[in-house]
């Protein structure tokens, strides 16, 4: 809840371009089902007393015909955590970010679409390994927190990491205010086929992960050649197989900062920048740096539960992300499992709200990587030069899409 001002809906906007017209009934009923597999997502999340609490919720799922937003945790929404726009093939998914992530919404979706699919298609598809269907019942271990399972850890000291370094900023992003005006904002949609993306990253020995963390560096470094200072890039870490929660839909995340010289985005090969990435990630990825970390988050989050309790929570967001700045991040979510229905549906977007800096976050769907990118912003300088980067590496059949 502390990641934006409390009296907001703070929520992830999915969009996806299906292959066909989306179909009404199909949607309702494969929601009923999901819920069945993730009862998790039925409830609410409400203040209570001076607490955030998660309650049932009796009122119906909205689903309306419609290209307007519809906000979860909100009024139009009856106060659920989900909501259901469409328009012709153009389907939203509007999940409220408090109560779950984008890695475990993306099982939520997962559990949706093949529901989704059998209804529209009439055809029973092969379940996708490790998906979870109706027949399975709902799913242990959804709200397990693995936070919990450590010692809460005093984040002073790694706050200070995060912040207090000098790094390349944006100059787009140097205005007053904590947040971007969703006005000032711009998303997009780059997919990329899997199989050019995955030649790519075997040849320099990378992944899919490092390979996007490289490009975007770089395509900073394009855009500002005259930059000397290091840019640091952000991604989300899940906590969960070092966790043993798996399934956990709950915000399970740590947060591994990267910083790229600029001499390195300009000299060094393609294949040194990502082994040294991967190099990175690896040791993050340990299993006594995430249990650290878990601790240090488990105590940020208790902190932000005393600052509620007293009213103070928005300040303290405030101040904290006044002192952050703007960010640049990539999110790398994995893929969205599917089976014979796979490339029926393009992910063209996948955001937060609004902030001043640029979010990648990288679903791959079917056969296509889909970094769906949103800025705090006007101009497309910087996705031009990823989808440049990008086709110097070899990737040919690169699309580019502006979204909403």
């Amino acid at each position: 809840r502390a990641a934006y001002p409390s009296d907001k809906a703070f929520f992830m906007t999915y969009r996806f371009d299906l292959a066909e017209a989306v179909n009404p009934d199909a949607l309702r009923e494969a929601w009923e089902k999901t819920l069945t597999v993730y009862p998790y997502m039925g409830y609410a999340v409400v203040p209570r007393g001076k607490k955030l609490v998660l309650t049932e919720n009796p009122l119906p799922f909205v689903f309306k015909e419609t290209g307007e937003i519809v906000e979860p945790f909100e009024r139009s929404g009856n106060f659920h955590t989900v909501t259901f726009c469409y328009l012709g093939q153009t389907l939203w998914v509007y999940a409220d970010h408090v109560p779950t992530d984008g890695t475990g919404f993306n099982h939520v979706l997962e559990t949706f679409f093949y529901h989704y699919y059998c209804l529209a298609d009439g055809t029973e598809y092969p379940v996708p390994e490790g998906v979870y269907t109706e027949k399975d019942g709902a799913v242990p271990g959804q709200d397990v927190d693995g936070y919990l399972n450590a010692d809460a850890i005093d984040p002073t000291a790694l706050m200070g990491k995060l912040t207090g370094d000098d790094s390349f900023a944006m100059p787009e992003c140097q205005k007053e205010g904590v947040f971007a005006n969703k006005a000032d904002c711009r998303a997009y949609c780059l997919s990329v086929p899997s199989a050019e993306m995955m030649t790519h990253a075997k040849a320099v020995g990378g992944s899919p992960m490092s390979v996007l963390a490289v490009t975007f560096a770089k395509a900073l470094q394009k855009v500002h050649p005259e930059n000397a200072l290091p840019v640091k890039v952000m991604s989300p870490v899940s906590i969960r197989k070092v966790m043993g929660n798996n399934t956990s839909l709950l915000h399970q995340v740590v947060h591994a900062p990267y910083t790229f010289t600029a001499a390195d985005l300009t000299g060094a090969s393609d294949e040194a920048l990502n082994q040294n990435y991967r190099t990175f990630l690896k040791g993050f990825s340990s299993e006594q740096n995430i249990r650290m970390l878990s601790g240090v988050y488990r105590g940020i989050c208790e902190g932000y539960a005393k600052a509620f309790a007293y009213g103070a929570l928005d300040k303290v967001t405030a101040d904290q992300r006044a002192k952050a700045g703007a960010s640049v991040a990539v999110s790398y979510v994995g893929t969205l499992r599917t089976s014979g229905y796979g490339n029926k549906i393009r992910m063209t977007a996948f955001h937060v709200m609004p902030e001043k800096g640029i979010m990648l976050q990288v679903t791959e769907v079917g056969d296509t990587f889909y970094i769906d990118w949103y800025q705090g912003f006007h101009d497309a300088a910087y996705i031009r030069a990823m989808r440049d980067e990008l086709a110097r590496m070899g990737m040919k059949n690169l699309r580019i899409e502006r979204v909403e």
